[in-house]
């Protein structure tokens, strides 16, 4: 085997496809095509970060290229005495001691998972707002809570049912190099103050909703009620958004350095 076909192997034994293969490595998706194709070798670097993350040798990467003069009936059997373990797209196999993170691949799961806390945040404000409608007693007005309803339920399920190229990290702990912890903790500590606006006025936002605006119309006036209820609703799910979405992104940057923690105390 070359080491394109060797790679191939192991990239499809590991339930990833180019795209996630790339996002792990911080190159291209056309790079890992040239290489599986065998049109270029990978650098000495991404060499060993291939053979970290497979958890093989480099040997073992190119050791069937060199012995390429050997009987295919000869190498069969070698071959499948070494060959790793094939495992399940659930458990990928990683290296044992952690998941080495470059600056491409840590940027690329902030980037993957700001994506999801604003579809998070965005599906369940409208899941909260939509019940604005239901205060109405017209049969319209009871479609469009339906209808909104169901769009913000998709949404959500899209988070869940979607690509999920990061799975494999939750079971890992993350190695980051010292340089790279101090860069991220400087990035969150940048944005930790627009976050905190955003949670703030996400908790004033869904107490003003949900507290105040019922009490702000004498009941006996129903029209007046069932819109203030319905302003309500609306400003709870912002807030709900806003709150949400704030908790999310400082979640995701905690949970890099907690599971970078968690191997020192193994």
């Amino acid at each position: 085997m070359t080491f394109g076909e060797t790679m191939q192997k192991l990239r499809k034994e590991a339930g990833w496809s180019q795209e996630e293969c790339a996002e792990r490595l911080g190159v291209s998706r056309q790079a890992i095509s040239k290489w599986e194709r065998d049109q270029s070798l990978p650098e000495l670097e991404k060499m060993l970060r291939i053979g970290q993350i497979f958890g093989v040798s480099v040997d073992m990467l190119l050791g069937s290229a060199h012995t390429s003069g050997e009987p295919e009936q000869e190498k069969q059997p070698q071959q499948a005495q070494n060959a790793p373990v094939q495992q399940s797209e659930e458990q990928p196999p990683f290296q044992a001691d952690g998941i080495p993170l470059t600056r491409e691949m840590a940027y690329g799961y902030l980037k993957h998972q700001t994506k999801q806390s604003f579809q998070i945040s965005l599906a369940v404000g409208v899941l909260v707002g939509s019940l604005a409608f239901s205060f109405w007693e017209a049969h319209a007005a009871m479609l469009l809570s339906m209808a909104v309803m169901i769009f913000g339920a998709v949404l959500l399920a899209g988070v869940f049912w979607g690509r999920q190229p990061y799975r494999q990290w939750k079971r890992q702990p993350l190695i980051l190099e010292e340089e790279l912890r101090k860069e991220l903790e400087a990035a969150l500590m940048q944005s930790d103050k627009k976050l905190r606006v955003f949670y703030l006025t996400g908790i004033l936002l869904t107490a003003f909703g949900l507290l105040f605006c019922p009490l702000l119309i004498p009941a006996a006036d129903a029209m007046a009620d069932d819109l203030a209820l319905s302003a309500g609703m609306v400003l709870a799910g912002i807030g709900i958004a806003l709150w949400l979405y704030a908790a999310l992104q400082r979640r995701t940057y905690r949970k890099l350095f907690q599971q970078e923690k968690g191997r020192g105390t193994r």
